[in-house]
């Protein structure tokens, strides 16, 4: 990490790096560094270990190039490779690379199958369009080529970035047009072409636009789904051979998903009933369902309040809207008080909703009278949070409950997603700033993106990697004299540059993250699963109060009461056929429940069963 911060901040082109400036002396520092590492390796381990591990590899390599720099300062172009070294560390991060390199595969044929097509339309490109994308500099009213030439006029192109001039260029403009910049503007310049002697005129070939919607269609939407098809599948792959799963048949899959979650599984007993007094009244009165959808509306009432405009923010009991939240404030703060009373302190925090109830309550009147000081910040960020109080009802719906399990499940991958994407874009930075310093500002480059340092790159980056306006940023990386001073001038190198770190971030890691929520999304169906346990949990400490925190192996009941306690549960779990057993034995036949000497059930082999 401190070797890419130096690199980050020097940011001193590659070609200009001196062994006797203060870059070169901390650059001679890291390679010790990273060689005495290497050497403590090998000898700890043994050379047979460290060349049988494949993450060991680019360690050793870049180790080794980093040596070589010394001699061969040609290779002080692989420094910024040292990024790669940030992801190797995390086992999460190394899963999502070895899936990105175990896609490859499958992403060569995509790629060959894209290439076909972009290969047909650039053909058939360049027989409708070749050389005719030029118009007459600076027109005036000139209808063909010798017109403008006998006026003394310049014929030159209509857009840089766009023509079909060649097999090349015309799979660089529908690569382009490919990621949706500005696609529509390659569309009216074949609409409005006529022919290479003539200037272009307004809607002459309305046809021409179905050429280019039968494109985006084919090659930006089939070829987009087609990467993501291959990531899921490759992840799914991936995560079934992690669990062990590689070569099960699907009802094994399920069990061991069962089991899986059993493992994790422990009862927790529901507190009882506070005896005849004061905390009974309470108790009865949070725990009824009108007094939680009141309190759901009442947070309805809030946030309409909080979407009525206001023209100053300054926080004060003279104005309406603020006196109404601190009506609403009190309101929750009593809700609170209501159910720290019926449920006591202990049990209270208990829950999540809980938690996030007192904190905003709590943290609520703090901010307010930060407020009421002269500093609104704070209260707006507290009302507006309560907002969240609508996610417990929102939730009660199954496939809004299945989302948001997805995500909450998906957050430890996409932190490795995260490291990667920045990882890359920090290399790519890192050499655009070598390739690109100091090229004149123009197009897509201001005073916030360029590539003078690494902050404005990475910032620049991210731009490209959104799609937005990456081809006028390519071609103003390309600018050339006479429009640039010699030392202000990019470089065709930027046909490489953009295309691959489009092509690799957008198509690739981009979607990755898409294979990453899709493949958390068909597991959701099995971690739904977990509220059913839970049910059958809290209703088994009913019948077995000495089951409190303790697992599913240690928990039984007599086969008497686990009939009766699975005759009371709601479908799916107790399904109707086993309600109307006529007999405990039928019913314990048909469960397919074992039980032990002394005739009891096991919490394990009910929720397994």
């Amino acid at each position: 990490v401190l070797n890419l911060a130096v690199m980050a901040i020097d940011a001193t082109p590659l070609n200009e790096l001196r062994w006797s400036s203060a870059a070169g002396v901390l650059e001679a520092i890291f390679v010790c560094f990273y060689a005495i590492e290497s050497i403590l390796k090998v000898v700890g381990f043994g050379p047979r270990k460290i060349l049988r591990t494949v993450w060991q590899w680019p360690e050793l390599l870049l180790t080794l190039l980093g040596v070589l720099e010394f001699g061969v300062p040609a290779l002080l172009l692989a420094r910024p490779l040292r990024c790669i070294r940030l992801c190797l560390r995390s086992h999460g991060v190394r899963v999502i690379l070895l899936a990105m390199l175990r896609s490859a595969g499958a992403i060569s044929s995509v790629v060959l199958v894209c290439f076909g097509v972009y290969g047909v339309f650039g053909i058939f490109g360049m027989q409708l369009w070749k050389g005719t994308f030029y118009c007459c500099e600076p027109s005036s009213g000139f209808t063909s080529r010798a017109e403008c030439e006998d006026a003394g006029k310049l014929w030159v192109k209509v857009s840089v970035s766009y023509d079909f001039d060649n097999i090349f260029n015309s799979l660089m403009t529908l690569l382009q047009a490919s990621t949706g910049d500005s696609w529509q503007d390659l569309m009216f310049l074949a609409v409005d072409a006529v022919s290479t002697e003539e200037c272009p005129r307004r809607d002459h070939n309305k046809s021409a636009a179905l050429f280019f919607v039968l494109f985006m269609v084919l090659a930006h939407l089939v070829a987009l789904n087609l990467t993501t098809s291959v990531l899921i599948s490759t992840f799914s792959a991936i995560h079934g051979r992690l669990l062990g799963m590689g070569r099960m048949s699907e009802p094994q899959q399920q069990w061991v998903r069962s089991v899986l979650i059993v493992r994790h599984t422990t009862v927790r007993a529901q507190p009882p009933p506070p005896g005849p007094g004061l905390r009974n009244h309470v108790y009865a009165i949070v725990t009824d369902s009108l007094f939680e959808w009141g309190m759901y509306a009442v947070v309805l009432g809030n946030v309409a309040i909080l979407c009525v405009r206001r023209t100053d923010v300054n926080i004060g009991l003279s104005h309406p809207l603020d006196a109404a939240n601190f009506v609403f404030l009190a309101v929750f703060t009593l809700e609170a008080l209501m159910k720290i009373v019926a449920h006591t302190p202990a049990v209270y925090v208990r829950a999540p909703w809980h938690i996030l109830e007192a904190v905003l309550v709590f943290g609520g009147w703090v901010a307010e009278a930060i407020g009421l000081l002269g500093s609104p910040t704070p209260a707006i960020v507290f009302r507006t949070a309560r907002v969240l109080r609508l996610g417990r009802p929102i939730l009660r719906s199954r496939v809004l409950r299945s989302l948001y399990v997805t995500i909450i499940y998906s957050i430890p991958a996409l932190v490795n997603i995260g490291v990667v994407a920045i990882t890359f874009c920090s290399l790519f930075a890192l050499i655009g700033v070598s390739m690109f310093r100091g090229v004149k500002p123009a197009g897509g480059f201001t005073s916030m993106t360029n590539f003078n340092s690494f902050g404005p790159a990475l910032l620049l980056l991210y731009v490209v990697l959104t799609g937005s306006e990456w081809v006028a940023i390519m071609a103003n990386a390309r600018i050339a004299e006479p429009f640039c001073d010699p030392d202000a001038c990019g470089t065709d190198w930027a046909l490489l540059y953009f295309p691959m770190f489009l092509l690799v971030g957008a198509y690739v890691i981009l979607n990755t993250v898409v294979a990453i929520v899709m493949d958390q999304f068909a597991e959701t169906q099995f971690r739904t699963d977990v509220g059913t346990i839970q049910k059958v949990c809290d209703k088994w400490t009913e019948f077995d109060p000495g089951s409190d925190r303790r697992h599913p192996r240690d928990c039984f009941v007599s086969a008497g009461l686990f009939l009766h306690m699975f005759q009371g549960l709601p479908a799916p779990v107790g399904p109707d056929r086993f309600r109307k057993s006529s007999s405990l034995l039928s019913a314990l036949v048909d469960l397919h429940v074992p039980l032990d000497a002394e005739r009891r059930v096991q919490l394990e082999d009910v929720l397994l069963h």
